[in-house]
């Protein structure tokens, strides 16, 4: 719902959205779920769209790789480590 509010224009109600779903999270003592950890902006709470609200990079660190997701609204950094999977080895 918060995010088709964005894609319409309506930043505040898509904050009241989110805003809501953080204060069920805390009442009920749960565990934030993975969307709200990743794709809400912890700085302005606001659903983070690719292309809309956020700019997605992938950018090299080391042997892994990190997701670079920005804010276009409040510019607030989220980096996520992306760990190399073993899908490229053999098994016997």
């Amino acid at each position: 719902m918060s995010v088709d509010a964005v894609r319409e224009g309506k930043f505040d109600l898509a904050r009241e959205y989110i805003d809501e779903a953080l204060r069920l999270v805390k009442r009920f003592r749960l565990e934030k779920p993975l969307f709200l950890r990743r794709w809400v902006c912890s700085n302005c709470l606001l659903p983070l769209v690719p292309g809309l609200t956020a700019r997605v990079r992938l950018e090299p660190h080391g042997k892994d790789t990190r997701i670079v997701i920005t804010c276009l609204i409040c510019g607030y950094i989220h980096r996520l480590q992306v760990r190399r999977g073993r899908c490229g080895t053999k098994t016997d």
